[in-house]
């Protein structure tokens, strides 16, 4: 019984290996269509991502047009890659403007330049009267920590301001890296199958 159990993994082991590339080409095949603008990561140009516009489409290839000023440019107007040696294809899904991300950039530097700034450029007080030096800094850590909540107020401010203008791509995995390994384990076998 022992003999036949062993058997059994070996044959649904090497089922699942031989199934698997058909499955994920039969999947790559319905969701990515001539005239679809894509971002392809792959091990032949050096792990870079390359954006295109994909010219033709067949079950083991795709020929892509490279977007003309985009990154990831391979000196050539089009390339055709195996589906085999794609590591990761997006689609692109549109443009979207962040701005959360640019407000808290803004803030990140305004409040860096703003501290810097007010250590700097601290003097004390000089000046006689009631209320002369009564908002003025006492020494150049106070002058730091109020040219940082000034220069990080007036970096949100920009940071929003530059949201307005910076539009971002954005980018969706169009295809499931399904991986599946198996090796030996003592009397048996060991199978791992891995979907993200």
């Amino acid at each position: 019984m022992h003999r036949s159990r062993r058997a059994t993994l070996y044959c649904v082991g090497l089922a699942l290996l031989a199934a698997t590339p058909v499955f994920v080409r039969s999947i790559d095949a319905q969701t990515v269509t001539a005239g679809t603008r894509v971002r392809v990561t792959t091990d032949r140009l050096g792990r870079m991502s390359v954006e295109g516009v994909i010219a033709s489409s067949t079950a083991d290839s795709l020929l892509l047009s490279i977007v003309p000023g985009a990154r990831g440019r391979v000196g050539r107007d089009t390339i055709t890659l195996a589906r085999a040696e794609i590591n990761k294809l997006e689609t692109h899904a549109g443009r979207r403007r962040n701005p959360g991300e640019d407000t808290a950039a803004g803030i990140v530097a305004g409040a860096l330049v703003g501290g810097i700034v007010g250590f700097a450029s601290y003097s004390p007080c000089r000046e006689a009267g009631l209320f002369a030096c009564a908002f003025s800094p006492g020494n150049s850590g106070e002058a730091a920590v109020w040219g940082i909540i000034g220069g990080g107020v007036v970096g949100a401010a920009a940071g929003l301001i530059a949201s307005l203008f910076h539009v971002s791509d954005v980018w969706a995995q169009s295809d499931p890296q399904i991986r599946f390994g198996y090796s030996p384990r003592g009397a048996g076998i060991g199978m791992s199958l891995s979907i993200r």
